[in-house]
């Protein structure tokens, strides 16, 4: 974050956060999307993974509350891929590439389609419903992480 406010406005062609913010306090957490977004250029990329919490808490506490649960350790923000979508619209920042895992390639795939950006979206409703953490890492594998590629259009 000290180097983030280092920078001039404007001044920011990529932002890269891997593992990161899922460790901010939700109450400080604005604060950081605006200094973040403020530090950006136009048409500037964002690539942000963060644990999602679709398939279980990430931290310490994910030994002992059911999957889909809160985080309750030193994880204060695992986000859905939906949630993400959301959180950083209010910004205008947008996905502009969707992200697959194929686990068996252990490949990713990053695809610029907005028809499968909205089947993503579609489809974490739909098994975040499935009660088995099992079934639902064998029918839809996230690699256990929301990988979203953005570009904000301030």
């Amino acid at each position: 974050m000290i180097a983030l406010k280092a920078c001039r406005i404007n001044s920011i062609d990529i932002f890269y956060a891997d593992n990161v913010f899922e460790h901010f306090f939700p109450d400080e957490a604005e604060n950081i999307y605006f200094e973040v977004v403020k530090k950006l250029k136009k048409d500037a990329n964002v690539f942000l993974i963060i644990p999602n919490r679709f398939i279980r808490p990430h931290d310490v506490s994910g030994w002992f509350l059911p999957f889909g649960s809160k985080a309750k350790g030193f994880h204060f923000m695992e986000m859905r891929f939906n949630d993400i979508t959301k959180q950083m619209e209010t910004y205008k920042i947008n996905h502009s590439h969707c992200v697959f895992r194929i686990p068996k390639l252990a490949k990713m795939f990053y695809i610029k389609s907005k028809v499968l950006l909205n089947a993503k979206l579609k489809l974490e409703q739909i098994f975040a419903k499935v009660p088995s953490r099992y079934l639902r890492r064998a029918m839809f594998d996230v690699g256990e992480y929301s990988v979203s590629i953005m570009k904000c259009n301030k």
